[in-house]
């Protein structure tokens, strides 16, 4: 038998919580093949892990490496420590595509997604409803687009395709600005939004 590679002589401790064993570990086609105290057949390529540990990969259940993974798909500084699968977007914010009403960022409307996430923050404390009539009947409108499977043309995009018409969810948050106005603003935009909805037959 020929493996492509094999581990010999680690502890493998193998994650069920018993006490780890000294064994050899054959890999062939990226999969665990083979697991023995003594594997017969040559490999490829030979990794003397004697007096080292040979486990699962970790999970590492909080981080925020969903704003490094883009960078760095390969994840190289969690595999080299052993992690192979993190738990992320907890804190309440991911690099999800977002679509953002800000002063502090610029608003792209490219549809990247099968959803769009809609993050609404200029809510003024002088309209007593977060937005004027007329921001609200733009953000209906466009919301509505959203989800017929089309794109706003009032909304700057960075893509000049258009996206494929396909009907998607579409979340908007009404949060920072004058948060006293939020839930006005919410329930103002969801009004509007249900005026567009088809009456039922």
């Amino acid at each position: 038998m020929t493996w492509d590679i094999v581990i010999h002589r680690g502890l493998l401790i193998d994650g069920s919580g018993s006490q780890g064993t000294i064994a050899d570990i054959a890999l062939a086609a990226g999969r665990i093949a083979a697991i023995g105290p003594s594997l017969p057949g040559e490999a490829s390529k030979v990794i003397d892990a004697e007096g080292l540990a040979v486990t699962p990969g970790f999970t590492d259940i909080k981080t925020h490496s969903d704003f490094v993974l883009p960078i760095n798909p390969k994840a190289e500084s969690k595999v080299r420590q052993g992690v192979t699968t993190e738990i992320i977007g907890h804190c309440g914010f991911s690099v999800a595509p977002v679509l953002v009403e800000s002063d502090k960022h610029p608003l792209i409307a490219d549809v990247t997604s099968d959803f769009i996430y809609a993050r609404l923050q200029r809510t003024s404390e002088k309209e007593k409803a977060g937005y004027s009539a007329r921001a609200l009947d733009a953000w209906a409108k466009r919301a509505q687009t959203f989800a017929d499977g089309g794109a706003p043309d009032d909304l700057a995009t960075i893509a000049q395709a258009s996206p494929e018409p396909a009907r998607r969810d579409v979340f908007i948050y009404m949060i920072s600005g004058a948060k006293v106005r939020a839930p006005a603003a919410a329930m103002a935009l969801i009004e509007r939004l249900k005026s567009r909805l088809p009456n039922p037959a």
